[in-house]
């Protein structure tokens, strides 16, 4: 039996892990469909490629490349936080949709280098941090 303050602390964390997803998300579409529109009250700032495409690089794109992954691990976890501590069974999911969401970011970015060449060194020079701001 979990407690009251440790459900609470575990939907908290689910619901910013979902939000997190989700916004961060919601900005990359908003991007897409109007460049020229604010993010986050400012001008969106972008790469435009040589394949003449936009490398979004300001609001939580600037923060990191892959903060939707972050979110989405997040998630992963706070659905097995409810199962306690006696099993590592329970935790399978987490670890696995970490490990697939580790390789799907390497997957990504070779994939990207390819196709984006130059404009994709100088994205990633600009927002350095993959999954966590000023750590990794």
């Amino acid at each position: 039996m979990i407690s009251y303050a440790y459900a609470a602390g575990v939907l908290a964390l689910k619901a910013f892990g979902f939000y997190l997803f989700r916004w961060v998300n919601s900005q990359k579409h908003s991007f897409r469909r109007n460049p020229e529109a604010p993010i986050w009250g400012k001008r969106a700032e972008y790469i435009s490629t040589k394949r003449g495409t936009k490398l979004l690089v300001s609001g939580f794109w600037g923060v990191c490349r892959h903060l939707n992954y972050t979110g989405d691990i997040i998630l992963s976890w706070a659905w097995c936080l409810p199962c306690g501590f006696d099993s590592v069974a329970p935790y399978f999911y987490g670890l696995y949709f970490t490990t697939l969401d580790l390789h799907r970011c390497h997957r990504d970015h070779r994939a990207c280098l390819e196709k984006y060449g130059d404009d994709w060194k100088e994205y990633c020079r600009r927002v350095p941090y993959v999954f966590i701001p000023r750590v990794f």
